[in-house]
């Protein structure tokens, strides 16, 4: 059951229109501006959790627990398996090659195009 429990949202601008973005993976892009992550050695900031347009206002998670969106093609993750982000704010499975870029802990197991529950643990 993929759940969500914040400790802190920060606010930011929106770079971009982040509407249909919730629940991906941010980076910064300039003064107290966001916009999804676009490669996998971007560094992220936190998890999309309150969309909006370009230039308005999006809330984004930084820590807690929150839910996130798994990519890739038929991934499957594992409650305890330290995730990273893919090239499109998803998350995937860290690998020091490929996806060098931790963003958390997934608190639930799922699969490719479904939502889990994840620790954030950025840096």
């Amino acid at each position: 059951m993929a759940q969500q429990a914040i400790n802190q949202i920060l606010s930011f601008k929106a770079a971009a229109d982040l509407s249909n973005s919730i629940y991906k993976v941010v980076k910064m892009t300039g003064n107290q501006t966001v916009n999804v992550v676009s490669a996998v050695d971007d560094i992220p900031i936190g998890v999309l959790v309150e969309p909006a347009g370009e230039g308005k206002a999006v809330g984004v998670a930084i820590s807690g627990t929150v839910k996130v969106l798994i990519g890739g093609t038929g991934l499957t993750i594992n409650a305890g398996d330290v995730l990273a982000i893919a090239n499109d704010g998803t998350v995937v499975k860290y690998d020091s090659t490929n996806n060098p870029q931790k963003v958390g802990i997934a608190l639930e197991g799922g699969s490719t195009g479904s939502y889990i529950e994840m620790l954030i643990r950025i840096l």
